[in-house]
């Protein structure tokens, strides 16, 4: 009897032993024989997917709603279609494919940037203060993600209302009502600021200054949000 016991422990142990060995192998690959051990370490390796694509903004892009409905409806509806063990891993597998054409589509987007009507690249929104001037700090790679930084050579000879002693800004698309905005940073006795230039659609430019230490964003609806003394603001630019 307890060789039995004795002998079954020793396979338990051989087979856990076996499975670690697999998972360290199949971090890159995952094949195994195993379909629910498949499916685990493709389950895995999609949560390293989804981090990388977090690092390349994929949540704030425009399409980013429709693409994730998109995927869930296809890979979760594989599921009606399929039965047994099978299931997770073809549900995984249909992930981990949307995950990766997701990753080479904005690597290709940012070697490709959209420009506006003046060949500038735009900055996407939702736009942060921080974000600008964490590139602008840093100017890597990582840290610029979501900010394409435009020369202030670049923005003086396109746009005569930007001042040449203004560091690199960002333009932002162009609204629906036809607004265009451009951020630039300057320093003003030690401090630094962010102006925040707006033209209408008659050339009509207004200009708002913020300290870099007041955080603001801009929405996705363009509107500028700010804390101020406790208050949260909230302005339509």
């Amino acid at each position: 009897m307890f060789k039995n016991i004795y002998q079954k422990v020793l396979i338990i142990i051989l087979l856990s032993a076996s499975s670690y060995a697999c998972a360290e192998k199949d971090k890159k690959t995952c094949y195994s024989n195993n379909v629910l051990h498949q499916a685990d370490c493709i389950k895995h390796n999609n949560i390293n997917l989804q981090s990388k694509l977090n690092l390349k903004n994929n949540k704030n892009q425009q399409d980013y709603n429709k693409w994730m409905k998109d995927l869930k409806n296809k890979c979760e509806g594989t599921i009606s279609f399929s039965s047994g063990e099978g299931i997770g891993l073809i549900k995984e597998q249909c992930y981990s494919d949307g995950y990766k054409e997701r990753i080479k589509y904005l690597d290709n987007k940012v070697k490709q940037k959209d420009k506006n009507s003046d060949d500038l690249e735009i900055t996407y929104l939702p736009y942060n203060s921080q974000d600008h001037l964490k590139c602008l700090e840093s100017n890597s790679k990582d840290s610029c993600q979501s900010v394409n930084l435009i020369s202030s050579n670049k923005l003086t000879h396109a746009y005569s209302f930007i001042n040449s002693q203004y560091g690199r800004g960002v333009v932002l698309p162009e609204s629906s009502d036809g607004k265009l905005i451009v951020i630039s940073p300057f320093s003003d006795e030690g401090e630094t600021f962010l102006n925040i230039n707006i033209v209408d659609k008659f050339g009509v430019v207004t200009e708002k200054n913020l300290s870099g230490k007041t955080k603001f964003i801009i929405d996705k609806n363009y509107n500028l949000i700010y804390v101020k003394n406790g208050k949260t603001i909230k302005e339509k630019l």
